[in-house]
Protein backbone atom coordinates (compact mmCIF):
# COMPACT_ATOMS: atom_id res chain seq x y z
CA UNK A 1 0.00 0.00 0.00
CA UNK A 2 1.12 3.82 -0.76
CA UNK A 3 0.72 6.44 1.45
CA UNK A 4 -2.50 8.31 0.65
CA UNK A 5 -0.85 11.82 1.56
CA UNK A 6 2.71 11.54 0.26
CA UNK A 7 2.78 8.71 -2.07
CA UNK A 8 5.51 6.75 -0.84
CA UNK A 9 5.33 2.72 -0.30
CA UNK A 10 4.16 2.24 3.25
CA UNK A 11 5.47 -0.64 5.74
CA UNK A 12 3.80 -2.97 8.00
CA UNK A 13 4.91 -2.18 11.33
CA UNK A 14 3.51 -3.49 14.91
CA UNK A 15 0.07 -5.03 13.15
CA UNK A 16 -0.45 -1.50 11.26
CA UNK A 17 0.38 -0.17 7.67
CA UNK A 18 3.07 2.55 8.87
CA UNK A 19 4.66 5.80 6.20
CA UNK A 20 8.03 6.06 7.08
CA UNK A 21 8.24 9.31 5.60
CA UNK A 22 5.16 10.77 7.34
CA UNK A 23 5.86 8.85 10.46
CA UNK A 24 2.08 8.11 10.22
CA UNK A 25 0.49 4.93 11.38
CA UNK A 26 -3.03 4.36 9.33
CA UNK A 27 -5.56 2.41 11.82
CA UNK A 28 -7.34 -0.17 11.10
CA UNK A 29 -10.22 0.77 10.11
CA UNK A 30 -8.60 3.09 7.25
CA UNK A 31 -6.41 0.79 6.16
CA UNK A 32 -9.67 -1.41 5.62
CA UNK A 33 -11.65 0.96 4.10
CA UNK A 34 -8.92 2.42 1.51
CA UNK A 35 -8.42 -1.74 0.72
CA UNK A 36 -12.07 -1.98 0.22
CA UNK A 37 -12.17 1.08 -1.73
CA UNK A 38 -8.51 0.86 -4.09
CA UNK A 39 -7.69 -2.89 -4.31
CA UNK A 40 -11.80 -4.23 -3.80
CA UNK A 41 -13.26 -2.94 -6.33
CA UNK A 42 -15.54 -0.42 -4.77
CA UNK A 43 -16.22 2.15 -7.42
CA UNK A 44 -18.91 4.09 -6.19
CA UNK A 45 -19.13 6.76 -3.43
CA UNK A 46 -22.14 6.19 -0.43
CA UNK A 47 -25.37 8.33 0.04
CA UNK A 48 -22.94 9.36 3.52
CA UNK A 49 -20.33 11.04 1.06
CA UNK A 50 -22.72 12.83 -1.14
CA UNK A 51 -24.06 14.38 1.98
CA UNK A 52 -21.02 14.94 3.55
CA UNK A 53 -19.42 18.69 4.29
CA UNK A 54 -17.27 19.57 1.28
CA UNK A 55 -13.44 19.45 1.61
CA UNK A 56 -11.40 21.25 -0.87
CA UNK A 57 -7.33 21.26 -0.14
CA UNK A 58 -4.54 22.17 -2.63
CA UNK A 59 -2.85 19.41 -1.40
CA UNK A 60 -2.53 16.63 -3.77
CA UNK A 61 -3.89 13.38 -2.45
CA UNK A 62 -2.41 10.07 -3.69
CA UNK A 63 -4.22 6.47 -4.54
CA UNK A 64 -2.93 3.87 -2.06
CA UNK A 65 -2.78 1.40 -4.91
CA UNK A 66 -0.58 2.71 -7.39
CA UNK A 67 0.48 5.76 -6.41
CA UNK A 68 -0.82 7.87 -8.80
CA UNK A 69 -2.09 11.65 -7.76
CA UNK A 70 -5.58 11.71 -7.64
CA UNK A 71 -8.04 13.80 -9.73
CA UNK A 72 -10.50 15.92 -8.53
CA UNK A 73 -10.71 19.22 -6.10
CA UNK A 74 -13.36 18.02 -3.57
CA UNK A 75 -15.06 14.92 -2.63
CA UNK A 76 -14.89 12.27 -4.13
CA UNK A 77 -11.30 12.16 -5.39
CA UNK A 78 -10.75 9.55 -8.23
CA UNK A 79 -7.48 7.39 -9.01
CA UNK A 80 -6.62 7.99 -13.03
CA UNK A 81 -5.37 4.91 -13.10
CA UNK A 82 -7.19 2.11 -10.97
CA UNK A 83 -10.46 4.17 -11.07
CA UNK A 84 -10.40 3.81 -7.06
CA UNK A 85 -12.35 6.69 -5.02
CA UNK A 86 -11.04 8.32 -2.05
CA UNK A 87 -14.24 9.71 -0.62
CA UNK A 88 -14.83 12.55 1.90
CA UNK A 89 -15.41 10.84 4.93
CA UNK A 90 -12.43 9.11 4.54
CA UNK A 91 -10.50 12.20 4.24
CA UNK A 92 -11.47 13.53 6.96
CA UNK A 93 -10.77 10.32 8.67
CA UNK A 94 -7.21 10.85 7.46
CA UNK A 95 -7.08 14.53 8.07
CA UNK A 96 -8.00 14.83 11.90
CA UNK A 97 -7.38 11.44 12.90
CA UNK A 98 -3.56 10.87 11.12
CA UNK A 99 -1.20 13.85 11.33
CA UNK A 100 2.04 13.29 8.81
CA UNK A 101 5.21 14.82 8.87
CA UNK A 102 6.95 17.16 8.32
CA UNK A 103 3.99 18.83 6.93
CA UNK A 104 0.73 18.82 8.08
CA UNK A 105 -2.46 18.53 6.56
Amino acid sequence: MFCPKCGRQMVHRDGHQYCEQGEMYLSQYVSGSLERAFFGGLRTSSSDDRNSTRISTKRPWFCPFDSSKLEGDEAPLVCPECHGILTGNMRCHLIERHPHRPDEF
